[in-house]
């Protein structure tokens, strides 16, 4: 199932379908990389579309369709004391989605931490390492599909 799909499947996030990167505001957008021969098919503004239906949750950003991938980003100061927050926001997404996507559990996924500035969490700390251990890539400072 591809991510259009699989949030079309949603009332909710289905309204919020832009194509290519046209959820994504133009200094988030910077931050995404397509290359030659990746395209973005569509994007949604999770933490904006569903600000009424979770207004006191912590929300991830945005998600990405690109060909079967369904990529997940969170663009979000990348310091050590944030490693918590990013995670929450994770665990949340997962569950959300899980419970209200159709598909999402056998969907293709990839969840991506992009810095907000610089990046301050170094590769060898434990921070780092509780990152990669969830699943999570980066932080890093833009994402090359």
């Amino acid at each position: 199932m591809t991510f259009q799909e699989m949030v079309q499947a949603n009332n909710t996030l289905s309204q919020c379908v832009r194509k290519g990167l046209k959820a994504l505001s133009k200094g988030k957008k910077d931050k995404v990389n397509q290359g030659k021969n990746t395209k973005v098919t569509c994007s949604v503004d999770i933490d904006s579309c569903l600000q009424l239906q979770c207004p006191d949750q912590s929300r991830w950003d945005y998600g990405l369709g690109v060909g079967s991938r369904s990529i997940f980003l969170e663009i979000h100061p990348a310091t050590t004391g944030e490693v918590e927050v990013v995670l929450k926001k994770l665990r949340w997404l997962k569950d959300w989605m899980r419970q209200n996507c159709p598909g999402f559990s056998r969907a293709e996924k990839e969840y991506y931490w992009l810095a907000t500035g610089k990046v301050a969490v170094l590769k060898n700390s434990p921070q780092h390492r509780k990152i990669a251990a969830s699943g999570l890539n980066g932080p890093a400072s833009y994402l090359k599909l």
